[in-house]
């Protein structure tokens, strides 16, 4: 079995190859990439392969875990109160809504 990994994130590229990938395909692709994807595994048919598993597991630990919303700035009028968000139970239809910005 072959490896090749098809994902839109760049970032462990290097851990691919060094856990055995034969390629490494950015999203968005193009069917000529894609194809010289294909010529590459077709030419590699004696390559010593890694074992899936193992190699599913450690990109997975790699892989950082995603930063969930866990606190909300409630105000009215003066008053700000952080409110975690395992205390939300229903945001009323007149509640209004202002994404933060990152800056």
């Amino acid at each position: 079995m072959h490896i090749v990994f098809i994902t839109a994130y760049d970032a462990h590229a290097v851990a691919a190859f060094e856990r055995g990938a034969v390629d490494y395909v950015l999203k968005p692709y193009r069917s000529e990439r894609l194809g010289e994807s294909v010529r590459c595994v077709r030419e590699r048919p004696g390559h010593a392969q890694p074992v899936l598993d193992s190699v599913l597991r450690e990109l997975a630990a790699a892989v950082r875990p995603r930063d969930y919303l866990r606190w909300i700035n409630a105000s009215s009028g003066q008053e700000l109160r952080l409110i975690t968000v395992d205390e939300v139970l229903l945001l009323p239809g007149r509640c209004q809504v202002h994404p933060g910005h990152d800056g």
